[in-house]
C-alpha cells in the first residue's frame, strides 16, 4: 500500500486514550481515507504490546497505516519500546510506520530504521518544537539521515517513502 498526502490529507497527533480510541472508531470510511494519524503511546495499567496491539486493531480498524510515536514511555531513548511496539503490530496485521525525530537518541533511530528496513513502509519525522528539550548535535541528524537513506533504498517501486522528501530537505538544512 503506498502512502501519499495532498493538501487534503490530515495527520491527527492523538495520544492513545480512551476519548481518542473512541473518536477513531467512530470516523467515516470517507473521512478515514484523508487521514493518517500519528499514536503516541501513553502509559496505562497494562502497558502490554499485545494488548496495546489489540486496541489499536480495535479502534483503527482496516488495513489502514498509521504513525506509532514512543516519546511518552520512560525508556523510549532505548530503542526497545518501539522495536517491541512495531512487532506487536505487526504481528497482529496492523501497517505502523515508525515516528521518530532529530532529538531521539542513536539507539532509537537504529530501532527505527530496523523496522523500517522489514516492512518497507518508511518512517514518519516528527519535529514538534516543543517537544524538544535538547539540543541537536551535529551527529544526531546524520544518524537520521542513515535511518532515511536505507529507507529510501528500501523502497523499491522508485519512490519515496512516506514522510522522506520533507525529512531530506530538513536534514540537509541543518548538516
Amino acid at each position: 500500500m503506498k502512502l501519499t498526502f495532498d493538501h487534503k490529507h490530515y495527520v491527527p497527533v492523538l495520544r492513545w486514550k480512551r476519548a481518542e480510541r473512541d473518536a477513531l472508531v467512530r470516523l467515516t470510511n470517507d473521512v478515514r481515507t484523508r487521514i493518517t494519524p500519528l499514536l503516541e503511546l501513553v502509559l496505562t495499567k497494562s502497558n502490554s504490546p499485545s494488548k496495546i496491539a489489540d486496541d489499536v486493531r480495535k479502534y483503527w480498524w482496516g488495513p489502514s497505516p498509521f504513525f506509532l510515536d514512543d516519546i511518552n514511555w520512560p525508556e523510549a531513548e532505548t530503542g526497545r519500546i518501539i522495536g517491541t511496539m512495531a512487532d506487536a503490530m505487526r504481528f497482529h496485521g496492523l501497517l505502523v510506520i515508525p515516528v521518530t525525530g532529530l532529538d531521539r537518541t542513536k539507539r532509537h533511530q537504529s530501532a527505527v530504521a530496523n523496522i523500517a528496513a522489514k516492512d518497507l513502509r518508511g518512517v514518519c519525522f516528527a519535529h514538534l518544537p516543543f517537544r524538544s528539550s535538547k539540543l541537536i548535535s551535529r551527529q544526531e541528524p546524520r544518524q537520521l539521515a542513515k535511518a532515511f537513506e536505507f529507507g529510501t533504498r528500501a523502497d523499491r517501486s522508485g519512490g519515496r517513502l512516506p514522510g522522506c522528501i520533507g525529512v531530506q530537505h530538513a536534514l540537509y538544512s541543518v548538516m
